[in-house]
């Protein structure tokens, strides 16, 4: 086999990885889980677009919940929460008025999967949600 039909078949494979890889609004209904070092947040994503928000304080226990909404933004690749907690404050530190529900946009969030396929989205903080299996 010469080296442009074993290039060809390498493209074939990438792309096709791509599409497989690609994330779809409906792979994102589901539990999704970010640990962080001051706390575990946990979202409930329902195919309604309504959006239950966990977080357990690591160092206190405390549990603080908000219902909010969420939607996926096909433009952006990207998850959009309104009516839930800020929890960190960018540099993976809690915020000390996190329980007080902003107006607007609460998350905006990069969608995609990991190596092993599956659904992932990030934060600023660097924190990761992995969905749950």
């Amino acid at each position: 086999m010469n080296a442009f039909a074993k290039a060809l078949g390498l493209l074939a494979i990438f792309l096709s990885a791509g599409c497989f890889l690609s994330v779809k609004p409906d792979d994102l209904n589901g539990i999704f889980v970010g640990e962080s070092d001051p706390c575990k947040i946990t979202l409930t994503l329902s195919p309604d677009g309504q959006c239950l928000q966990e977080v357990v304080v690591g160092s206190t226990s405390k549990v603080s919940t908000a219902k909010g909404q969420w939607k996926y933004d096909d433009k952006s690749k990207c998850v959009v929460l309104t009516g839930t907690m800020v929890v960190l404050d960018g540099f993976k530190k809690l915020r000390k008025d996190y329980e007080i529900i902003p107006a607007g946009v609460t998350g905006f969030f990069p969608v995609g999967r990991n190596i092993v396929g599956r659904t992932v989205f990030g934060s600023d903080e660097g924190l990761v949600y992995k969905k749950q299996k």
